[in-house]
């Protein structure tokens, strides 16, 4: 089945993206780590960027100096989204810099 989709963010290199301040349907996330470093992208939900320690819904690695993608299986409901490059799996640890590009695409 399709889903019309919209793409949210661009090329810029940030540590975080506020993808969605209210209900959205993640369908994949997508961007480059411009760090020496494997990173983790973290998915929370939540309508504006967690402090240190916040536990994501998921995470996924993203090699260094690397393309990232990562599609869901079936969309993932969410009342609100956050996207964060974080040196950590488990909990969000910020990396100093701005480390990747992240874009993320929402169906319907």
């Amino acid at each position: 089945m399709r889903y019309p989709t919209r793409v949210i963010g661009d090329a810029t290199l940030v540590t975080n993206r506020v993808v969605s301040t209210s209900f959205c349907r993640l369908a994949a996330v997508l961007g480059h780590n411009n760090t020496a470093n494997d990173v983790y992208i973290q998915i929370h939900e939540l309508a504006a960027a967690p402090s240190n320690g916040a536990v994501p819904r998921f995470s996924v690695l993203a090699f260094a100096n690397s393309p990232y993608s990562f599609a869901l299986p079936a969309v993932c409901d969410l009342d609100a989204c956050t996207v964060c490059v974080s040196s950590t799996l488990a909990t969000l640890t910020a990396v100093a810099s701005t480390p990747a590009t992240i874009q993320a695409i929402l169906a319907g």
